[in-house]
């Protein structure tokens, strides 16, 4: 096998089970749990994930 080949199965493992995690995590919350701002300067789960999400599209499209 090669350096690259190597590489990018190494690659698509760890983002496999980084998505397992964060699955992991979601599911033992509920919505209003997700929509929860403890305070008016935080930031709630979803919004955080929703800038992660859009963040990440912008990174990895129209390279």
């Amino acid at each position: 096998m090669n350096l690259a080949f190597e590489f990018l199965s190494s690659t698509i493992n760890r983002v496999k089970e980084y998505k397992a995690l964060g699955d992991k995590t979601f599911d033992q919350l509920n919505d209003a749990e997700m929509l929860l701002q403890p305070n008016k300067a935080s930031t709630s789960i979803a919004i955080i994930v929703q800038h992660l999400h859009g963040n990440m599209l912008s990174r990895r499209t129209d390279f």
